[in-house]
């Protein structure tokens, strides 16, 4: 399972681990490189362009004086993951959703936490030869890739209808 070696070795960085002393775009990339890009080389990528039309979109704030910090360094993070499941609209939808609840910091570490526990928990439940059981969720062997694409197509399905709802406690009959 030598494939999966730098997903095991995926460590989240923290909040307050992320550089507020200011950056520019290409240190950016550089950082994240280092820090998220790196474990996923065939599906997380992240350009200076992209960088632009994020900003142009309103999906990040715009730099200061050039310089990226903590609160666009974070963004971007989670909008790099992402973008691999969603359109644009529907991460800053979801981005803002999240913010309204909790917080940038409380939001982004949050995210960090998931996605490391998540990663950790899947490669765990995968057994050589076996197949996968994970929390109620089992697959064959030779059916594992299929069935995980459509979990993930049915999670990717209830989040973008979470986002359209504004969340689940802005549901029609429902109070907050």
């Amino acid at each position: 399972m030598e494939n999966f070696k730098a997903l095991r070795e995926f460590k989240k960085t923290n909040w307050e681990d992320i550089p507020d002393y200011g950056l520019y775009s290409m240190q950016v990339l550089t950082y994240l490189e280092e820090h998220l890009l790196s474990y996923f080389p065939d599906m997380v990528t992240l350009t200076s362009s992209m960088i632009n039309n994020y900003v142009k979109n309103g999906i990040i704030p715009k730099p200061v004086n050039k310089k990226y910090y903590r609160d666009h360094i974070g963004i971007l993070m989670v909008v790099a993951v992402l973008k691999e499941l969603l359109p644009l609209e529907s991460i800053k939808e979801g981005i803002d959703l999240q913010l309204g609840i909790m917080g940038i910091e409380r939001a982004y570490n949050e995210f960090m936490d998931i996605l490391e526990g998540s990663l950790r928990d899947l490669l765990a439940a995968l057994q050589v030869g076996k197949g996968m059981s994970y929390e109620g969720f089992e697959a064959d062997w030779d059916s594992v890739s299929l069935t995980i694409a459509i979990k993930a197509f049915a999670f990717q399905t209830l989040t973008r209808e979470i986002l359209k709802a504004r969340g689940i406690y802005h549901q029609e009959g429902q109070d907050d």
